[in-house]
């Protein structure tokens, strides 16, 4: 069983440092695969990668955007998948403590099939995201985290309609029920909603 990590990038390598450096200090560090999409960096990114025995790094042409580079790293996955095996869709720009994949794994394994989201925070431990509701009939998408919450680290929210795409883990069978992501229909903005959307139609809880 792996945990397959996807980091799709475009230049800022240091955000990019940053991010695999906290993988790398996983508790579950002996089942995490990481894999990152660099879709046409013009900095460093490319030579740094080449020089990281433990990344797997896949090549874009600098038009995939982020579903496009998510289902580039998803299709590699479905070649050598299993059913037990997870995906963690997680952006380069963001930080994660040493047990983040750990809590999430057993949020997710104790929970499934489910797939489970993050609290995002600032530096400053600033709320700026912990999930959305989709408004149908306003047609619009509205952030939750402005009603009060008191977190615990035991504490899961049920019933989220989407999941953000800056830490989500996904059971990849999730994944592969509604045949990855949609990018020639939505290439960037909203294509992480859209696939927990219809990962939830599949009957796989969302969590956070």
């Amino acid at each position: 069983m792996y945990i397959y990590v996807i980091i799709p990038v475009y230049n800022r390598i240091n955000y990019t440092k940053k991010i695999i450096s906290c993988l790398r200090e996983q508790t579950l560090i002996n089942i995490i695969k990481i894999i990152v999409v660099d879709d046409g960096s013009t900095d460093n990114t490319g030579k740094w990668l080449k020089k990281q025995n433990d990344i797997e790094t896949l090549k874009g042409n600098g038009k995939l955007l982020w579903a496009g580079a998510v289902n580039l790293a998803i299709k590699n996955i479905f070649k050598k998948e299993t059913q037990n095996d997870w995906v963690l869709l997680i952006n380069n720009d963001v930080e994660i403590k040493n047990d983040y994949v750990e809590i999430l794994y057993n949020v997710a394994r104790n929970n499934y099939p489910a797939a489970v989201g993050s609290i995002i925070k600032s530096k400053n431990e600033k709320l700026i995201s912990i999930g959305a509701k989709i408004l149908a009939h306003k047609l619009k998408v509205k952030e939750i985290y402005k009603n009060k919450f008191i977190f615990k680290k035991s504490d899961i929210l049920k019933n989220i309609d989407v999941l953000s795409g800056r830490g989500v883990l996904y059971p990849l069978k999730s994944i592969i029920e509604v045949n990855g992501l949609r990018p020639n229909l939505i290439p960037h903005y909203f294509a992480d909603y859209d696939l927990s959307l219809r990962v939830k139609k599949k009957s796989y809880n969302l969590l956070i």
